[in-house]
């Protein structure tokens, strides 16, 4: 994409430190999917997960589904797909959805917002594929390889986060993720699929 058709935005990295990154105008229509949970506190620091976890089929959940749709329909924003998912930060895991979206960069968020407010969230994480491709994202199949032996496996390379569907194994925030905790998991997985993305945290206010 030819720089005149982007603006810039300011981020701060990792580090700290403020730098200019090129971006789609927030009119543009975008891909991107939310890493988000209706589980506030249902966090567990052991292994036995399951993508059949009582959690999916409760009120909680269906409600959750719900208003993400409707929130969506109000802004203009697809719905492509949506995936249980088991999210994995700082030692916990909670039942967790990944849903795919497109829209305007500004929808998007609005959604993200609204969503992160209603089940008082810190932030919802948003993905942009590929956005300005300033961060990577590592990925992996799990294979036959349960929902519980990946969560060891996570564990074991000292992986503080992640996002684990049926199909896939994603560490979107990897900019901290060292050359052991990556052999660690390509022992196991293979060799990891590496796309450029763009990451945001949308917080409540």
């Amino acid at each position: 994409m030819k720089r005149d058709h982007l603006v810039p935005r300011q981020m701060v990295n990792r580090l700290g430190r403020v730098q200019t990154v090129y971006v789609r105008p927030e009119t543009a229509m975008e891909s991107a999917s939310y890493g988000v949970t209706p589980f506030k506190g249902a966090g567990r620091t052991g292994d036995e997960v399951s993508f059949d976890d009582p959690y999916y089929g409760g009120a909680r959940y269906r409600d959750f589904q719900r208003s993400l749709y409707a929130l969506a329909d109000d802004a203009d924003v697809n719905i492509e797909d949506e995936q249980r998912a088991l999210g994995l930060w700082e030692g916990t895991n909670e039942p967790s959805a990944a849903v795919g979206v497109s829209g305007s960069r500004r929808d998007i968020e609005l959604v993200a917002r609204s969503v992160a407010r209603k089940y008082d969230q810190w932030a919802v994480r948003v993905i942009y594929r590929p956005g300005s491709g300033v961060h990577r994202m590592y990925s992996f199949t799990p294979g036959k390889r349960s929902p519980e032996q990946v969560m060891a496996t996570l564990r074991l390379a000292g992986i503080a986060g992640a996002r684990v569907t049926e199909d896939a194994i994603e560490l979107a925030d990897a900019e901290d993720l060292t050359p052991a905790q990556l052999s660690a998991m390509e022992s196991v997985y293979g060799r990891a699929r590496v796309e450029p993305v763009e990451v945001v945290r949308v917080f409540q206010s």
